[in-house]
């Protein structure tokens, strides 16, 4: 069987137990977007560790035995995000970006957008980019932004039925106007105000750290967090474990 040695930058999701002595590590990379590798619970090549850390972002090296199947052979860490063990609202945010990124659609194009999301969002997590940035500003932030990169966020700049303004939001139909909404029960729709609707269109085409820079008051601003986690759970047909931990400590703050 022939064998190939490779390299892939990028960032432990998810350790799936697979046998008593064996794992499947799910990754997400900046070569090959979401990959499952084999690897051995003990072993000489396993010392480093780096591999199995919450949040380690490594580069790589697997030696791939065909049919697909890549094995693990060595790591380097590269950024382990320790801040976020010492910071238990971010850190629970976190994990709730790394469970969503478990759903990175498979065999994309864009790969490294995708990781690049997800970096970005803890490093801003650590307040080492950006001073006092609120953990609940990224994690709404990455949310919207994954759902678009992934072609499941809808224009929130026209109603999706008649292109006229939107003051509703439908999870199947998309932003709807108060007349197209009148098709739809009112137990489908939710009421979102012109900063929320400003909000979603900044994150959605402004790049780079003002992405994270926008005006709303805060029970818009919880209202629409809400809303997003809600659409997140019910586009992945889901129900999202990280979240649950991430809602009962964010409740009792």
């Amino acid at each position: 069987m022939s064998r190939e040695l490779v390299e892939l930058h990028g960032i432990l999701l998810k350790i799936l137990p697979y046998s008593e002595n064996d794992n499947l590590l799910q990754l997400l990379t900046a070569e090959k977007g979401k990959v499952i590798i084999y690897a051995k619970k003990s072993s000489k090549t396993n010392r480093s560790g780096s591999y199995n850390q919450l949040f380690a972002y490594s580069k790589f090296e697997l030696i791939s035995r065909g049919h697909g199947m890549m094995v693990y052979s060595g790591s380097q860490m590269i950024e382990s995000f320790p801040e976020l063990r010492q910071m238990p609202y971010a850190m629970a945010a976190g994990e709730y970006l790394c469970e969503v990124s478990t759903f990175v659609p498979e065999n994309i194009d864009n790969p490294q957008e995708y990781l690049s999301l997800l970096l970005n969002s803890l490093y801003l997590l650590t307040d080492r980019k950006v001073k006092n940035l609120d953990y609940k500003t990224v994690k709404l932030v990455f949310e919207i932004a994954f759902l678009q990169l992934s072609g499941l966020m809808p224009n929130a700049g026209e109603c999706s039925s008649c292109g006229n303004e939107p003051v509703y939001w439908n999870f199947d139909e998309g932003f709807l106007c108060g007349h197209c909404a009148d098709k739809f029960p009112n137990s489908s729709l939710h009421l979102l105000d012109k900063s929320m609707f400003s909000a979603i269109n900044h994150i959605m085409t402004v790049r780079g750290v003002k992405r994270y820079v926008f005006t709303m008051d805060h029970s818009s601003f919880n209202l629409l967090s809400w809303l997003s986690e809600e659409y997140m759970k019910y586009i992945l047909e889901t129900d999202l474990k990280t979240l649950n931990v991430y809602r009962q400590l964010v409740s009792r703050e």
